[in-house]
């Protein structure tokens, strides 16, 4: 089985931290990073991938003049528009240019002057996330603080798989509790990626 694009990290970099040369628990390591990565992102209520948001609908009544925006780090901002017409048959026109920008220290559109109140009435898109390519380090941006903890997190659970009591997430005859597996060392790295859900 191949990784899927969002773990956080690879099974040769744990299998290094595992000090393990051969391929008899691939499986089992495949699992538990693909485990690991998804927890990671759920802890953190963001998805680490870098891709496209399209049409992505906020409500004006939300917020003043800052919309945090998801999938950070926001790495492109296409549009920003609001709706006009009605609800049944709505239409869309852009903010003035001169009307918005995008923080990129706070992964936010700031609004000058306000927005229109209303309920989905906002519309952007725009691009954000961490290239995820451990094969390209060129190109590759996930922090090295979020693979580590992630390989961490596999190491440990691999090491107590045999003796670890059944909870929450099944993989090779045993499960897993993901939070019960941090140290304090873990869960302030996974914070400083958190982002808060109102």
């Amino acid at each position: 089985m191949a990784l899927s694009t969002k773990a956080l990290t690879t099974v040769a970099r744990v299998k290094l931290k595992l000090n393990i040369s051969n391929t008899t628990h691939d499986a089992v390591l495949e699992n538990l990073i693909e485990g690991v990565s998804a927890f990671i992102a759920s802890f953190c209520n963001r998805d680490f991938e870098h891709q496209t948001y399209e049409n992505k609908i906020y409500n004006g009544d939300d917020f003043k003049k800052i919309l945090f925006l998801e999938g950070q780090p926001v790495t492109a901002l296409t549009s920003v528009e609001y709706r006009i017409g009605t609800v049944s048959a709505p239409g869309w026109e852009a903010f003035d240019p001169n009307y918005f920008e995008l923080d990129p220290d706070l992964d936010a559109v700031l609004f000058y002057g306000g927005v229109p109140k209303g309920k989905r009435n906002i519309r952007i898109n725009y691009a954000g996330g961490y290239e995820i390519d451990f094969d390209d380090p060129e190109n590759h941006t996930l922090p090295f603080d979020l693979s580590d903890t992630a390989e961490n997190l596999v190491v440990k659970a691999f090491l107590k798989r045999n003796s670890h009591g059944k909870s929450n997430e099944a993989f090779d005859g045993a499960s897993i509790t993901w939070k019960d597996q941090m140290a304090q060392e873990h869960v302030s790295t996974l914070t400083k990626y958190q982002i808060q859900v109102l």
